[in-house]
């Protein structure tokens, strides 16, 4: 095991805070408790949970990846992440476009999804990128994250609050992970020589 400083500590433990967050809003949606599914139709609900659940995976496999070092074998939870980033941005874009009632804010939603889904699609598939173009995309990435939370929280200031914002924060400290694996991807890659 790589040993990890004191910011790469903070964050694994948020990410693992934020697994335990996933793990109870997957519980309430998928049990149906009323606190947390009130004014939800069941399709809604059981997206939602499959979105919760998906990230809790996401968020295990970021885990195991950054314990785990950015060797060339773990190469495999680099691009397992990014697809599972792919699945969670993808249930997410499904919930709104088929549970919900269409409005400015929420197609503006969906569209920052779907942009979303093809840089990481980009990310998970493009060959030799490079560096700093990995370093745009990912920055791209961020970008459509934060404003996607902008959105929600400009969304959830009219309705109240919405366990959904676990997944927007979820997406965020995912955005930092993946960051992090870039940088750890490309700094083994140049102690190899490779680049």
């Amino acid at each position: 095991m790589k040993k990890l400083n004191p910011l790469r500590k903070i964050h694994l433990l948020l990410m693992i805070v934020l697994l335990f967050c996933s793990g109870f809003s997957t519980v309430v949606f998928f049990g149906g408790f009323e606190f947390a599914v009130a004014g939800k139709d069941k399709l809604e609900v059981i997206l939602t949970g499959c979105t919760t659940l998906t990230v809790m995976v996401m968020l295990l496999t970021g885990v195991v990846y950054l314990i785990g070092g950015y060797k060339k074998n773990a190469a495999v939870y680099y691009k397992v992440f990014i697809l599972l980033m792919v699945l969670v941005t993808l249930i997410d874009l499904i919930t709104n476009m088929v549970c919900a009632t269409m409005n400015v804010l929420l197609i503006i939603r969906c569209a920052l999804f779907a942009i979303k889904i093809i840089f990481l699609l980009l990310l998970a598939f493009g060959k030799d990128l490079g560096r700093e173009k990995t370093r745009i995309i990912l920055y791209v990435i961020i970008g459509l994250d934060i404003a996607g939370m902008i959105v929600m929280l400009i969304i959830m200031s009219g309705t109240g609050f919405d366990f959904k914002l676990i997944g927007v924060i979820a997406a965020l400290v995912a955005d930092v992970t993946l960051g992090l694996a870039i940088h750890g991807k490309y700094s083994d890659k140049k102690s190899r020589g490779r680049i």
